[in-house]
């Protein structure tokens, strides 16, 4: 498994010109549906991403990966042998590629995951919480990476799934299921988690 975040600070136009050209009629439809330029070019830099990573451990050509989406949404690569998941938030995107099902999230660190508590968090998280926004911003990345990974979307129930973490180490109440998460440019929070086969801490890498 490995996971690379990316700034679209780090991208000149010209390079975001060039990642669009080569997405799908669809990715592209999306990018263009938001109003926000910083938003559509998070989109198209979460594209490029799964093309870079998933060309880098398969050995297609990025413009070669044909991308497609299943019943729930979930995206995967339709001539690829490989399981990857994207997110972006603020002016950060990720991507992680894995053997075994993987779901990623990346936040910006806010209030807004305290205000909704009541709607995902178990007895046991909102102890952990407290008040503390960055830790709930932590509790909420990892339900939605494991959500991600599990391929059933938060709609199966936020709050049947619940997490023990301890210092830097996260526990998942599914066995199945390896989670980690680490913070990213102080202000940021990425989950991972991934099918047990691999191991979920084996590479995160900001850019």
């Amino acid at each position: 498994m490995r996971t690379e975040v990316f700034d679209i600070a780090d991208y000149t136009d010209e390079q975001f010109d060039l990642f669009y050209s080569v997405m799908d009629e669809s990715r592209k439809e999306k990018a263009d549906r938001y109003k926000s330029e910083s938003n559509r070019k998070l989109c198209i830099l979460a594209d490029y991403a799964a093309r870079k990573m998933i060309s880098e451990e398969t050995g297609l050509s990025p413009d070669d990966i044909i991308f497609g989406c299943d019943s729930l949404g979930k995206p995967y690569a339709a001539n690829a042998d490989i399981f990857f998941s994207i997110s972006h938030s603020g002016t950060l995107a990720v991507c992680a590629v894995s053997d075994s099902p993987v779901g990623a999230d990346i936040e910006e660190i806010s209030e807004k995951p305290l205000r909704i508590l009541g709607k995902f968090a178990c007895v046991s998280e909102k102890e952990f919480i407290g008040s503390d926004a960055g830790r709930a911003t932590l509790v909420w990345t990892l339900k939605e990476a494991y959500f991600k990974a599990k391929g059933t979307g938060i709609a199966s129930g936020l709050k049947t799934v619940s997490f023990d973490i301890i210092e830097d180490t996260v526990k998942c109440s599914d066995s199945g299921y390896i989670c980690c998460s680490t913070p990213v440019k102080n202000n940021y929070v990425l989950s991972v988690c991934v099918g047990k086969q691999q191991a979920a801490s084996e590479s995160i890498t900001a850019k």
